[in-house]
């Protein structure tokens, strides 16, 4: 009887045994189907086939349906295949069970900036890289840093793509393209000196750097020292002669400095004389602008500033001159309205900088 029932508990156990072998082969084995599926999601994905690598992603989620990393390239295939409300769906499941998750954090950023929701895209951000990051956390902090700096930079975000750009200021970033590219930003954001400094470093280690040359350039103009900045766009171009935009700025620059007449040093005869050249632009850019039917308004502007032009002025009645011309150029530019300032011309976009700097 013993004997019996030690072979029945024996084979009882033999077959527990086989069971969970069977079922850990069957999981296995599943596992790998699952993986195959992801392979293949991953290669057509790639391949740029988004909506076909969302397919076998789903698959292979069906079989192992908590997978961190199916899921995250799930998300990634279907806002890249143009689902973003179902790539948000899956990212914000997957935070709330790991908020910290550094590249969750990231996807759901880009999805929500795709999606327009900048508030919601920058938060994101934030929690990206203030995030935990199972691999290379410092190198994929800074790429979601410079993500969100461009997403500011795009939508004119100046006060908070500033807030961003002084964390990397000081992190000794050794990629010169990536500084350079920091230098620039730094100018947009409304702090031309700083990325001056940057630029001025760069020219240390490489004298015969253009782009650098240029930047440097941009950053002076930003700040009004045209002068200086016409003296780097030109080294900038003896560097590279075929560069079209470096020309062009180098233009802007040369027709701000011959147009400007607060310029320092010069005789009251030649401020005079500027100012009257800066009303006649303001007259010629706004008739053209708005072509020959003008409203009763601009009309009287511009009959006030071509009775202006009218005649020599005498020397005693020159600062009286100079400060009624420029008065008058700044109400028939006005006239003409942000339209007319929009494809502005060089000489039209220097009027427009010298009016402004007047006006500061």
């Amino acid at each position: 009887m013993l004997g019996t029932l030690a072979l029945v508990v024996a084979a009882i156990a033999a077959l527990l045994v086989v069971d969970t072998l069977l079922a850990t082969l069957d999981r296995a084995a599943r596992r790998a189907e699952a993986a195959q599926l992801f392979g293949q999601g991953r290669r057509l994905a790639a391949a740029g086939r988004y909506p076909e690598a969302v397919d076998r992603y789903l698959s292979a989620l069906s079989i192992d349906r908590e997978n961190h990393e199916y899921r995250l390239d799930l998300a990634r295939a279907q806002l890249a295949a143009g689902r973003p409300a179902a790539a948000d769906s899956t990212l914000v499941r997957l935070l709330q069970e790991d908020g910290t998750d550094g590249e969750a954090n990231l996807a759901l950023a880009r999805v929500r900036a795709r999606e327009g929701r900048q508030q919601s895209a920058t938060a994101y951000y934030h929690r990206a890289i203030y995030g935990l990051w199972a691999r290379d956390p410092e190198p994929n902090r800074t790429r979601a840093r410079l993500e969100l700096i461009d997403l500011l930079a795009r939508t004119g975000a100046k006060q908070e793509l500033l807030a961003e750009l002084l964390p990397l200021e000081g992190t000794g970033i050794a990629d010169t393209g990536l500084r350079r590219r920091v230098g620039h930003l730094f100018v947009l954001a409304g702090a031309p000196e700083r990325g001056a400094a940057i630029f001025h470093d760069l020219l240390r280690r490489d004298a015969r750097d253009a782009d650098s040359y240029a930047g440097l350039a941009e950053a002076e103009f930003a700040q009004g020292s045209y002068r200086a900045a016409s003296a780097d766009f030109r080294a900038a171009l003896s560097l590279q002669p075929r560069n079209a935009e470096t020309a062009r700025r180098l233009q802007l620059v040369t027709q701000v400095r011959s147009l400007d007449p607060m310029q320092r040093g010069l005789a009251t005869a030649e401020r005079e004389r500027r100012s009257g050249e800066v009303l006649r632009l303001a007259v010629g850019a706004t008739e053209r602008c708005l072509g020959p039917e003008l409203t009763d308004s601009v009309r009287a502007a511009v009959d006030s500033a071509n009775a202006a032009l009218v005649g020599k002025v005498p020397p005693a009645q020159r600062d009286e001159a100079l400060e009624r011309n420029l008065d008058l150029a700044e109400r028939v530019r006005a006239v003409g309205g942000a339209q007319c300032r929009a494809a502005a011309s060089i000489p039209e976009q220097a009027l427009d900088l010298v009016l402004a700097k007047l006006s500061d």
